[in-house]
């Protein structure tokens, strides 16, 4: 621990070698490390407190009282909690709206094994069956899932409210894929970024809505409170609670390498620090996303593919980190190679620049502080496959639209990156498989502001 006078005492965790190189001094035992984060959680009493390395411990009431009885920092409305019937437990993002997603054992180890409250139904959930069919279904932050006859009765046997059927539209060969762009400047006091998600879960059926894509940059920075991540979970919570598939691609400012302000965090690391994404993969898991089908990295979303059926098609949905290494390049190959009937839509951070050219002012295969340039992407990649039909980015420009004619078929390239500081802008891609086309528009969803990115292109041969 370093002290300076008239400054709050700082500490930073210590290596072995680190410890053995200042002399191996006996440490100090302290009640609590300077730097430490108190808290609690709304859904119990449990104060926890996060160390500058990183752990996670409970506190006693004899370990709290040593410390001088620091009030902790609550999370107002937010918690765990768990249907009385099953085991899932639910990360509630606001327990009075019902808003949260279940998570995982790993996830819920992660934070320490918080105990959860159990509750029989959560605010906004719904029991209901399909009409002309007796199966009870029940839609809640843990799932969306057929119930058995004894959840049914321990739910307390509630009415189903009838629908006409689970994806609406299904048939008329239409259907809606919706993209997030860099939402960083929405994660401050504003919720323009859980707007956007509530429009979109409240327009669901007239869109025929099937997935969300987020071209990263979720978030600006992280700190320590991880406040930013916070405000971007509650804001896509809702598609966990409707059962609407999405995934997330990384942009630099949700990765280790974006330092508090937006400046690089340690110029020295900036290239290592680019793959370090504890953070975001500790919000966002494949388990929450939906429909992933497979990852590069086992207990990682920085590359994954996601897949669904749709209007008589299969779609893909396929996210790549930022300026991929070389072995993502090949693993995304083989995944598309793998998967010849499906529909490809890629998400990667960086690919237009603001003129709408591929970016290629960096080394093919060494790109700034990444590795695959955007140019490698399209020469390796893109253009090699003739089921790619899109690539989706954000990062640098405007909100543009451009077509490639290439030896593998028809591909067109959005480009949907606006910090906006007064709306929340959302892309719209609506695909008619019966004529091949791809309709767009880009508005900003609370103040219907007109992006002037609208156009329909054809051509696409959707394949079978």
């Amino acid at each position: 621990m370093t002290t300076w006078t008239a400054t709050p005492q700082t500490s930073t965790p210590l290596t072995y070698a680190q410890w053995t190189s200042v002399g191996s001094p006996w440490p100090e035992s302290v009640p609590w490390v300077p730097g430490s984060y108190v808290y609690k959680w709304d859904t119990n009493d449990q104060i926890g407190l996060i160390d500058p390395a990183g752990a996670y411990h409970w506190l006693s009431f004899d370990e709290w009282n040593a410390m001088g009885r620091p009030w902790p920092n609550v999370h107002r409305d937010q918690g765990f909690a768990k249907l009385t019937r099953t085991p899932d437990i639910a990360r509630m993002t606001s327990l009075g709206s019902g808003q949260g997603y279940r998570i995982d054992y790993g996830t819920w180890a992660s934070e320490n094994w918080p105990t959860p409250i159990s509750v029989t139904r959560f605010p906004g959930d719904a029991f209901y069956r399909n009409r002309g069919s007796d199966t009870i279904w029940y839609s809640g932050p843990t799932m969306n899932r057929p119930v058995t006859l004894d959840e049914w009765i321990a739910a307390g046997s509630p009415n189903p409210e009838v629908r006409t059927s689970r994806i609406p539209g299904e048939g008329d060969g239409i259907l809606t894929i919706a993209v997030y762009p860099d939402t960083q400047q929405e994660v401050r006091r504003t919720s323009r970024f859980l707007d956007r998600t509530n429009w979109l879960v409240a327009n669901r059926d007239a869109l025929d809505l099937r997935f969300v894509n987020h071209t990263g940059d979720v978030v600006n920075w992280d700190t320590e409170d991880h406040a930013q991540y916070e405000v971007a979970s509650a804001a896509m919570a809702p598609l966990d609670q409707a059962g609407i598939p999405y995934s997330m691609s990384i942009g630099n400012h949700d990765s280790m390498a974006t330092g508090e302000g937006g400046s690089a965090r340690d110029s020295k690391l900036t290239r290592e620090y680019q793959r370090t994404t504890t953070t975001f993969n500790s919000y966002f898991t494949a388990d929450r996303f939906g429909a992933v089908r497979g990852a590069y990295e086992p207990g990682k979303v920085d590359n994954v593919y996601s897949t669904f059926t749709a209007e008589g098609h299969e779609w893909l949905i396929l996210n790549l980190e930022l300026w991929p290494r070389l072995g993502v390049v090949d693993w995304a190959n083989q995944v598309v190679a793998s998967h010849p009937h499906h529909n490809v839509i890629v998400s990667t951070h960086s690919f237009l620049e603001s003129d709408g050219r591929i970016w290629n002012d960096c080394a093919p295969t060494r790109c700034s502080y990444g590795d695959a340039s955007p140019q490698y992407l399209f020469d390796n990649l893109f253009s090699q496959h003739s089921n790619i039909k899109v690539v989706l980015s954000g990062h640098a420009g405007w909100a543009l639209t451009r077509t490639a004619q290439t030896s593998s078929g028809t591909k067109a390239f959005y480009l949907t990156t606006i910090h906006s500081n007064s709306t929340n802008p959302l892309r719209l891609l609506t695909i008619d498989v019966n004529a091949d086309t791809i309709h767009t528009e880009v508005f900003g969803v609370n103040d219907g502001y007109d992006f002037g990115d609208r156009n329909t292109l054809g051509g696409f041969d959707f394949v079978e």
